[in-house]
């Protein structure tokens, strides 16, 4: 369990470092522990904040270890949580990163997500209707599989993946580019509800932190620290979809992108990722083959969400297969009575969640190890 003060202090140097990590790290380090930082004597770091005036003056002023305890009771009567680095809740795979944030804010009750295996679905603002409905499907399929959906509750291509998680009753992550007290776009007050209460809301920037465009990338950096991977749906060549996606490259984690039609500048972001190695995805299936192979690389890492069994149980489809006895494609559509189309798009989730094993010659068995 985290020392309380080391938590306390921790928090106050999120709020004065918000923008400044590498600095918060290096005074931790300096120091010895965000506690021996703040008990001593400021003006020895003075030579740290080398041209940072206003940071250092923050840095001076700030409270007293009871003040700062007030205030984040203050948060807990609010619904807010704080969930610092010395946390067990702190996110594992951002942690990761470089100069990771020392501190986040959320609201939500499941702070468990932020220790499972998710997917980033971003993309353009103004986007096309179709890309909103695959940022819808894929979402929908991929967060009723147990990834939660992490994206940034912007207009365009992020509502939509938070929507389709939503709808398939999966999780899903917003990331503020602002304190979690402002609601941007104002016009999401909906959204954010049905957000927290399946999901969470967090930001590494302090209450009372306003929406600003410099903030944004900044929290693209969260959102690729988050995920297990990055499907970049819609975007354009200068789009900050594709600094999500460098930052995930940065980290070490998977890039996708959905093809856009050529010559179509809603589209070259997209395409120029998929020419550099970026995963092809054009359907939720694309999607979880690449998800599964990257969580063995974490297993530290929950799904989320529903039991994989959980999902399927009743399914007709399921019933009709048997541990012993392959069946044809034919025999299975007959048997479970559904319709072609879904038979082939439940027999594929099926093999990827490893509940049916695939035969040569198009047969399938129920794995009698499930």
């Amino acid at each position: 369990m985290t020392d309380l003060h080391e938590r306390i202090f921790l928090f106050a140097l999120q709020k004065v470092f918000y923008s400044a990590p590498a600095v918060a790290r290096a005074l931790i380090e300096s120091a010895g522990s965000a506690e021996a930082l703040l008990k001593g004597d400021r003006s020895d770091f003075r030579s740290l904040f080398a041209g940072m005036e206003t940071l250092y003056n923050r840095f001076c002023v700030i409270p007293e270890a009871e003040v700062l305890h007030r205030e984040l009771e203050s948060y807990s009567k609010r619904g807010i949580s704080l969930i610092t680095i010395a946390d067990d809740e702190y996110p594992k795979l951002l942690a990761q990163i470089p100069d990771p944030p020392l501190a986040l804010w959320a609201i939500g009750e499941d702070l468990s997500l932020l220790n499972s295996a998710s997917l980033a679905v971003v993309g353009a603002r103004k986007s096309f209707p179709y890309s909103r409905e695959l940022a819808f499907s894929i979402s929908r399929d991929v967060a009723e599989m147990g990834y939660p959906i992490i994206s940034g509750m912007a207009y365009g291509i992020d509502a939509a993946a938070h929507l389709g998680a939503l709808e398939s009753s999966g999780k899903t992550i917003a990331v503020f580019g602002c304190g979690v007290d402002y609601i941007y776009p104002s016009e999401h007050v909906g959204l954010m509800k049905r957000i927290v209460d399946r999901g969470l809301a967090i930001s590494e920037f302090p209450l009372g932190v306003r929406p600003i465009p410099p903030r944004f990338p900044q929290r693209n950096r969260v959102i690729s620290g988050l995920a297990l991977a990055v499907l970049v749906v819609q975007a354009a060549r200068a789009s900050g979809s594709l600094i999500t996606a460098k930052f995930a490259l940065e980290f070490g984690r998977e890039v996708m992108s959905i093809p856009g039609r050529g010559g179509d500048p809603g589209a070259q972001g997209c395409n120029a990722l998929i020419r550099d190695g970026a995963g092809l995805v054009e359907n939720a299936e694309d999607a979880v083959r690449i998800l599964e192979f990257e969580h063995r690389k974490y297993p530290f890492l929950k799904k989320s969400g529903h039991l994989v069994g959980d999902i399927y149980k009743g399914s007709p489809l399921l019933k009709s297969l048997l541990p012993n006895s392959p069946s044809g494609v034919d025999d299975v559509i007959r048997r479970s009575g559904m319709a072609a189309s879904d038979v082939l798009k439940e027999l594929s989730l099926l093999v990827i969640d490893g509940l049916v094993e695939e035969l040569p010659g198009k047969l399938y068995r129920l794995r009698s190890d499930r």
